[in-house]
């Protein structure tokens, strides 16, 4: 009995230094994919202006131009889209949200890591989380594709800037501030919350596909990412798409809001403000 014993114990200390293995080479992939995308999302590669120039008091190169007419040039330049360009801004788009929501899901990817361990039913631990990794930026994907086709629709109406990537329209923003609020408050909101607040509950609701099909589940709470933040990150087409201080900023609200305790409670305070703020402007405007 004393030997059954000393086994268990054994397997079971193996057992947990496998997990912890997995969970720092898992920890060290996140980070490395996370700041090879702000990387790319900073220098804002193919584009004429990086992240940098694009965010006001960061870069003053531009103010150091001597001809000011120059940069009013620049800034009411009509847009042109072509196939490239759209490839390009999808690219953009894509690493942009890899940047921004992934240090948010990694408890979730974590949670996986450890489980695809502990049920021993995959021969290689990685390969099964690089697909569900792999689902998860898919949808983030599918939506990019979907929010490279409204720029490129408002740029075209005029309503955005093409040089700056902003709002140029006072209903536009403040439809998508009132908009945005809006959501945050709605039941969709919640339920798309808790299934990135809950990981552990995620996967309990998908038992009998989370082993066989990484690939799909990753996909599916990606698409559940995407129904709580969409409209977080339709933010960044009032306050600038490659506006350094709007993604750092969402990075930071998106991480409280699915990590923190409160975080449901915080974000639906910053709905109520987001509507208050476009009430502003529009008595203002």
């Amino acid at each position: 009995m004393r030997n059954n014993n000393n086994n268990n114990t054994v397997n079971l200390t193996s057992l947990e230094s496998l997990v912890q293995r997995d969970k720092i080479i898992t920890i060290i992939a996140i980070a490395i994919l996370v700041a090879s995308t702000f990387i790319y999302t900073v220098l804002g590669v193919g584009m004429n202006m990086s992240a940098i120039e694009m965010t006001p008091g960061l870069d003053k190169s531009l103010m150091s131009m001597p001809n000011m007419s120059t940069i009013k040039s620049m800034a009411m330049k009509p847009a042109i889209w072509n196939f490239n360009y759209s490839v390009l801004m999808f690219f953009m788009w894509w690493m942009m949200m890899i940047t921004m929501m992934l240090p948010s899901a990694a408890p979730m990817i974590l949670l996986y890591t450890a489980l695809i361990r502990k049920t021993q039913k995959a021969r290689n631990i990685f390969n099964v989380v690089s697909f569900f990794i792999c689902g998860y930026l898919l949808a983030w994907a599918i939506f990019s594709v979907f929010a490279t086709s409204i720029q490129s629709i408002l740029e075209l109406q005029g309503l955005m800037s093409p040089m700056m990537m902003e709002a140029t329209n006072t209903y536009l923003s403040v439809g998508i501030l009132i908009a945005a609020g809006v959501y945050q408050l709605s039941p969709l909101k919640t339920v798309c919350l808790e299934k990135c607040r809950q990981p552990a509950s995620f996967l309990s609701d998908y038992k009998n596909t989370w082993v066989d099909s990484p690939l799909r589940i990753g996909l599916v709470h990606g698409f559940y990412c995407v129904g709580c933040c969409w409209f977080l990150m339709g933010l960044l087409f009032f306050g600038g798409i490659m506006n350094l201080y709007w993604i750092v900023g969402l990075i930071i609200f998106v991480a409280v809001e699915k990590l923190h305790e409160k975080g449901a409670i915080f974000g639906k305070i910053l709905g109520c403000c987001a509507i208050l703020l476009g009430l502003a402007f529009l008595f203002h405007s």
